[in-house]
């Protein structure tokens, strides 16, 4: 299963500004996307326990493969932290 859309854009550190009294902000604080999101955290978590074992002398081609294959794993890990997040709720 997929996560829902609210979900894969949940943003990973959401957080709403405070401003002194009497003051105004300029410009926008918080947008409601700022940040990488909750899924991208997920994935970076993930991969930080990746290890890639490398043959011999494996040409760019083959190095770029396996990162590629890495990252679709971790977001794959992602995902399923988000279908568990969701099915806790």
């Amino acid at each position: 299963p997929q996560p829902s859309g609210d979900a894969m854009s949940e943003p990973a550190f959401p957080m709403r500004p405070t401003l002194p009294p009497g003051t105004t902000a300029i410009g926008p604080l918080y947008d409601g996307t700022a940040g990488m999101t909750l899924r991208d955290y997920f994935a970076a978590k993930a991969l930080m326990n990746m290890r890639v074992t490398v043959s011999a002398d494996p040409d760019d081609e083959t190095i770029e493969a396996l990162l590629r294959a890495q990252a679709r794993t971790a977001y794959r890990f992602a995902d399923a932290m988000l279908v568990e997040r969701e099915c806790a709720k």
